[in-house]
């Protein structure tokens, strides 16, 4: 069976990798900056990333086109998580697919998901997971087999990679709606 690569489902209309990376590089830095702990992001962001665009690559996005692959994103992140949270389903990095038996994927056959190798996965866990409601993080480490080496050099939510953004942030002034 043929399965098409990643890109022909994530990349279409002026969209591209080099876009999303811009957008999520600089909606989490406003994130981080700002201790920002919704999902939702404040116009501002929205707008902060629409200016960079613009600036870097000279494509103007409107607030609502970014908005919008910024709910595309996020459903694909956590569809991938959901799919992961299943008992006896596992990436397989090497041919980067998710692996589950049939019973398994009748009880989730309804879910799409994408690869963890996403390019842009770290950033995106940085921007939609949430804390759990005792304040502290979930970390999950899948194991495909007992040989298998963990790679400890996946970038943080503080790294970003390929293209540097200014940002001139308007100060945070209690009582405004800005962030």
């Amino acid at each position: 069976m043929y399965v098409p690569p990643q890109a022909v489902y994530l990349y279409f209309g002026y969209w591209t990798m080099e876009l999303d990376e811009i957008v999520l590089n600089m909606i989490n830095k406003l994130k981080m900056e700002t201790h920002w702990k919704f999902d939702v992001f404040p116009d501002c962001f929205v707008e902060k990333a629409q200016h960079t665009v613009q600036t870097k690559t000279n494509i103007t996005l409107t607030k609502v086109d970014i908005k919008l692959r910024l709910d595309f994103l996020k459903k694909r992140y956590t569809t991938f998580k959901a799919v992961m949270k299943n008992k006896g389903a596992s990436y397989d990095v090497e041919a980067k697919v998710v692996r589950a038996s049939d019973v398994i994927w009748e009880a989730i056959l309804n879910v799409t998901y994408y690869h963890r190798d996403d390019p842009h996965f770290t950033l995106l866990a940085c921007l939609y997971e949430m804390e759990d409601d005792n304040g502290e993080r979930e970390v999950e480490i899948i194991v495909l087999s007992d040989n298998e080496e963990i790679s400890t050099d996946e970038p943080s939510c503080y790294e970003v990679s390929g293209f540097e953004a200014e940002v001139n942030s308007a100060p945070y002034t209690r009582g405004h709606d800005q962030y």
